[in-house]
This record gives structure tokens, C-alpha cells and sequence, in this order.
């Protein structure tokens, strides 16, 4: 099962700069969210000739939007769902869609993919291509205008497996990986210039889906 078609239709995959895979995927309305834990770094150069580095993860991000644009219920995450969107999610709801409120962005694009298909009905699919991550704070198009704000591009893999069907469901596994992220950022608490910012990401997630 391609991935684009996973991601656009009632299920999804992964992404940005990432430590952990202790966030666990949850299924809403029959569809996969993977929620993202993430560290993006931006290096800056301090007094005495010296380049230093600060980190921007994942739940500064949901704090950030939970005090300013949105009421969030505790225990909320930033997630991928479907169309590749990025999400604000519960385990149980979908608060936010940050794609369609122009807060966040991704795109995968697959240069190169395999897929073998079992005769049990089960699959393995694997592709690599290009990623792009956008995120801007406060949804302004020049990144001074927002308080934190980076575009990111980089190569990843991706894999999913796929268990035969019964009953009408399945069980699906995805698995990203990405670890040369990088490109522009803007941090308010730095400075009022931006500044170059790296990334690596990965992430991990099943759940059981209908066919």
C-alpha cells in the first residue's frame, strides 16, 4: 500500500526533528495519527567569536499554540493524519488541523519505492524521497513576523507493514526516518535575524485500521 495513498486516504504516517518513539499512534474516525516528538536546533554566534546552539521541540510548539490561538485540552500532541496534514490531537479527538489554519506544513515526496505482497493477504512497502517541514507560529508569511519560525528540507525513509485482513480491519505499522534536516528558522529569543537551523527526525506507529 503506497504511502501517499495511506496518508490521503483514512490513515498516516510521520515527521521533524525527533528524540524519542514514546508517542503512540491514535485512531480517530478510522484514521491513523502519529503523533511527533521533535528537537529542531538553531545556532547563533555570542560575544567572543562563539557560535552556541538552542533547541525548539515538539511541545514548545503545542505550548505556544495552546497560550495563544487554541483552548487545549491536557495531554495534547502534534501529530501527521491524513493528507499529510499536521494535526493538534487527543487521544480520542482532533482539535486542530494547523495545515488548513496555515500554522504548520510537510510534504513527502517518493523518488524511489518497492512493495511485496504475500499471498496471506499481508505486505511490506518501502520508499525514500525529499521532505519539506514548515512551521510558522503565528501564521505570517515573512518569518520575522512570527515569534518562531524555520522551513526545513531533507531526505527520509519510510515503512509500512500491513497484516492480511479479518473481519474488515487490518493491522498497520509505519515507520519514518529522517536525519538531515535543515534549512532557516527565526527565534524571537535569540535574535532579529535568521538563522540557520538543523534537524533529524523519526517516528513509529500501528494501530488497526478498516480495509
Amino acid at each position: 500500500m503506497k504511502l501517499t495513498k495511506t496518508l490521503m486516504c483514512a490513515s498516516a504516517a510521520a515527521l521533524m526533528a525527533i528524540v524519542s518513539n514514546e508517542a503512540q499512534a491514535v485512531v480517530i474516525n478510522n484514521s491513523l495519527y502519529v503523533p511527533l516528538n521533535f528537537k529542531g536546533t538553531f545556532a547563533y554566534v555570542v560575544a567572543g567569536g562563539k557560535i552556541k546552539t538552542a533547541t525548539f521541540t515538539s511541545k514548545q510548539i503545542v505550548n505556544y499554540l495552546g497560550a495563544n490561538y487554541y483552548t487545549l485540552p491536557a495531554g495534547t500532541q502534534l501529530a501527521v493524519g491524513p493528507g499529510q496534514d499536521l494535526y493538534l490531537v487527543t487521544k480520542t479527538a482532533v482539535i486542530a488541523d494547523l495545515t488548513l489554519d496555515g500554522y504548520a506544513s510537510m510534504s513527502m515526496n517518493d523518488l524511489i519505492d518497492t512493495e511485496v505482497n504475500n499471498s496471506n493477504g499481508s505486505y511490506k512497502y518501502l520508499e525514500a524521497g525529499n521532505t519539506e517541514f514548515v512551521f510558522t507560529s503565528d501564521d505570517a508569511e515573512a518569518f520575522l513576523d512570527n515569534e518562531y519560525a524555520f522551513a526545513l528540507t531533507g531526505t527520509y525513509s519510510y515503512t509500512e507493514n500491513g497484516s492480511a485482513v479479518k473481519s474488515g480491519y487490518y493491522n498497520q505499522s509505519s515507520s519514518f526516518n529522517t536525519k538531515n534536516l535543515s534549512g532557516e528558522g527565526y527565534n524571537y529569543k535569540i535574535t532579529e535575524s535568521e538563522l540557520p537551523v538543523s534537524g533529524s527526525a523519526s517516528g513509529s506507529a500501528s494501530g488497526k485500521l478498516p480495509d
